[in-house]
């Protein structure tokens, strides 16, 4: 058997029992990938591409590129100050993403509604819905064997299959608490190779993260702390540290450390004052440590600001 489909197979197998979504380490830069709810929380629509390469040397290791774009709709500005309360408004998003790891590759696509409405003057509250759908390839030209297995593809398998995300977020200038269930349909993945069938199912996944906001230093400088809970069955709970140092919102250092798996070093800088950059170095603490390169992670994002100050959620981890 050729190494890229033993390793494709192992790689493929771990992701089918465990984290089943896309994992990227700067999700704080982009906190709309994981919580629908975020969609419109801004000020302005916001455009983010990042691209991950994870475990470089190991053949056949995951590969993840991702689009995404939200935005408010019916948003009063952040600096008007109204006699009474801010009113709702709503927010829409679009998320694109590719995930490719060995013989397995999927695509995604949604698009998100939320509805934000106010709770103080600064406190306000947003539920999210993703609505799209997941398509998975098995590529079976690289299926090389030694000798016959009628278990084992041939040909291309594809399946595409609806999905549904909901999400929470609560937040003001200082702090945010969001949670969010992703792939809340649980479709089954059935694939008949030769009559042999293959089932497997896209399992619940659970995110609950928080963040706050402290200046110092004549508000020069913004500490971020934050942390993130995983969850999805059968895998063991998971959690990130995250931690975050900002200068004048234009340049910022941090590291996050992801239980049992990697410590990440992150920096990036605005550049215009709507065009974000950042990158991730991921060491890992895995077993898998000693067979690969460690991970690297790219974020662009851009953001459609008006001609005044505005807060942005982006601030946060």
């Amino acid at each position: 058997m050729k190494k890229i489909f033993t390793i494709g197979l192992l790689l493929s197998a771990f992701f089918a029992l465990g984290q089943q979504k896309i994992l990227v380490s700067q999700y704080m830069l982009n906190q709309y990938l994981v919580n629908p709810a975020v969609a419109g929380t801004e000020d302005f629509f916001e455009f983010t591409s990042g691209y991950r390469m994870q475990w470089v040397g190991l053949e056949g290791a995951p590969r993840t590129f991702y689009l995404t774009a939200h935005g408010p709709l019916g948003k009063a500005p952040s600096h008007y100050n109204y006699k009474k309360k801010k009113k709702a408004h709503h927010g829409i998003g679009v998320y694109v993403a590719v995930d490719k790891t060995g013989l397995l590759s999927r695509t995604l696509g949604y698009v998100t509604y939320a509805y934000n409405l106010p709770l103080t003057k600064k406190i306000r509250w947003s539920n999210g819905l993703n609505l799209g759908f997941q398509q998975h390839r098995i590529d079976g030209s690289k299926v090389v064997m030694d000798g016959f297995d009628a278990s084992l593809p041939g040909t291309d398998i594809n399946k595409l299959i609806p999905d549904v995300s909901l999400g929470s977020w609560l937040y003001s200038p200082n702090f945010y608490v969001g949670l969010a269930v992703n792939q809340v349909l649980r479709n089954r993945l059935d694939y008949a190779v030769n009559e042999i069938q293959e089932i497997g199912r896209l399992n619940y996944h659970y995110f609950l993260t928080g963040g706050i906001r402290v200046p110092f230093y004549y508000d020069e400088l913004e500490w971020v702390p934050s942390a993130m809970i995983r969850y999805v069955q059968p895998a063991p709970l998971s959690f990130d540290i995250n931690n975050k140092v900002t200068y004048k919102k234009l340049v910022w250092v941090g590291i996050s450390y992801r239980y049992q798996d990697a410590i990440a070093a992150l920096v990036g800088v605005t550049l215009f004052k709507s065009l974000n950059l950042g990158y991730s170095y991921d060491l890992s603490v895995s077993n898998l440590a000693p067979y690969h390169s460690n991970s690297h992670e790219f974020v662009l994002g851009y953001s459609m600001q008006r001609n005044y100050s505005v807060w942005s959620p982006s601030m946060f981890w």
